[in-house]
């Protein structure tokens, strides 16, 4: 799903219950504890189409009335400003069912499609709702930072990552990096990730394998070829697809993600191998694992030049 979601306005439902003189005791259901929802490029067809997922995860979903709630989902609103009332998009929606008077849902995760925003800068809240009553919220946060959604610094692909020092460390290779932010701002100095993950996904999904930061960027500038080599964490062996995230460091630029090639890693090394595009582990006889071989060889070699 990659449509636009409509701009409607969200209110309290006790708004909504002065309003309506509702006779009916609602159930008293709220977030508590950790809330994060996570927005991002899920998946990329053949011909470049985007598709966007949410990721919602509540800690704990409580009702702290005698009275069962009605049927409770989640939300995720973007709006122009602070609060949660008002003007916003509605990007995505996860349901949680009912839950039973003076009880909880615990440790609440859903990963749902989501609607793609307008490129824009939004205050990002998670709401509540009750879903007998459209348009209003029982209970509502404000995450930080901002999101800065397709309008502040992007990494131009192709992203080529090439093995070096025996598969230990890559050299990171990309077109350009971008400020694509609306205003005259400079950004803070900007966080170059590469990671990788078992397909799509964020980096929060899969393991971290080297990071950098390079200086920070006016609005509208480029920078070219900001390639980088760095020295890669050990993950566990297996197939991954390598992805760069890029990030302004502790500011609000927003972020991008550059997928790139599928690589296999075994033994804590990568090393370039045949194929179109993808990186291969050579095998157990690896540059490291011949050294003691050449070293045998060698001292042969030298013994009976001495005799």
């Amino acid at each position: 799903m990659n449509t636009q979601g409509g701009s409607r306005r969200w209110v309290p439902a006790l708004g909504w219950v002065i309003l309506l003189a509702a006779p009916v005791a609602p159930a008293a259901v709220s977030m508590e504890g950790e809330v994060a929802l996570d927005y991002y490029v899920a998946d990329v067809d053949s011909e470049g189409f985007e598709f966007v997922d949410t990721e919602f995860y509540v800690e704990r979903v409580a009702n702290s009335s005698s009275f069962a709630s009605g049927p409770l989902s989640l939300a995720g609103w973007f709006t122009g400003d602070a609060s949660p009332a008002g003007e916003g998009t509605v990007v995505a929606e996860a349901p949680i069912g009912v839950i039973p008077g003076s009880s909880s849902r615990l440790d609440f995760s859903d990963v749902v499609p989501a609607d793609d925003a307008t490129p824009g800068e939004y205050y990002v809240h998670m709401l509540l709702q009750d879903d007998d009553f459209p348009g209003t919220y029982e209970d509502s946060r404000t995450l930080s930072p901002r999101l800065l959604w397709r309008g502040g610094l992007e990494a131009v692909g192709p992203l080529d990552v090439f093995s070096n020092g025996f598969g230990y460390g890559v050299s990171v290779d990309f077109a350009q990096l971008r400020n694509n932010r609306f205003d005259a701002s400079f950004t803070d100095d900007i966080a170059l990730t590469l990671y990788a993950t078992h397909g799509f996904g964020p980096a929060s999904s899969g393991h971290t394998l080297c990071s950098v930061t390079v200086a920070g960027l006016f609005a509208g500038d480029a920078r070219n070829q900001p390639g980088f080599d760095c020295a890669l964490a050990d993950i566990p062996n297996g197939e991954y697809t390598l992805h760069l995230d890029v990030a302004e460091a502790g500011g609000r630029g927003g972020y991008s993600t550059l997928s790139g090639s599928d690589v296999r890693f075994v033994g804590g090394r990568i090393d370039d191998g045949p194929g179109d595009g993808y990186v291969y582990v050579s095998g157990a006889l690896g540059p490291w694992s011949l050294l003691p071989l050449m070293a045998l060889g060698l001292a042969g070699v030298f013994r009976r030049s001495k005799s």
